[in-house]
């Protein structure tokens, strides 16, 4: 992906929902091209869900749906990511 002249690496790994395809606990980490962490993200999926997730890319963001949040289910990173989106990465009880 590439963003202002900028290239990153997004990875997605998920761990497995209940038997129903419900509450697949997804991470999301952005890497810089030379392969620092620079931004993390855990949110829930429901594969059965009305709602199908997908990533949507802005030209500043990128939007994915976290189905923990049932009335705000939209987050959005900034990309590049910010600062903060880097200490966010580094400290895991943030996230």
């Amino acid at each position: 992906m590439v963003y202002a002249g900028r290239k990153f690496k997004i990875v997605l790994c998920g761990i497995g929902g209940d038997e129903n395809f419900m509450n697949d606990k997804i991470r999301m980490q952005i890497f810089s091209e030379s392969g620092d962490l620079l931004a993390q993200r855990k949110f829930y999926v429901d594969w059965d869900g009305a709602e199908m997730f997908e990533l949507s890319y802005g030209d500043d963001h990128l939007i994915y749906i976290d189905q923990n949040r049932p009335n705000d289910y939209k987050r959005k990173v900034s990309m590049p990511p910010t600062w903060l989106d880097w200490i966010r990465a580094r400290l895991p009880l943030v996230d």
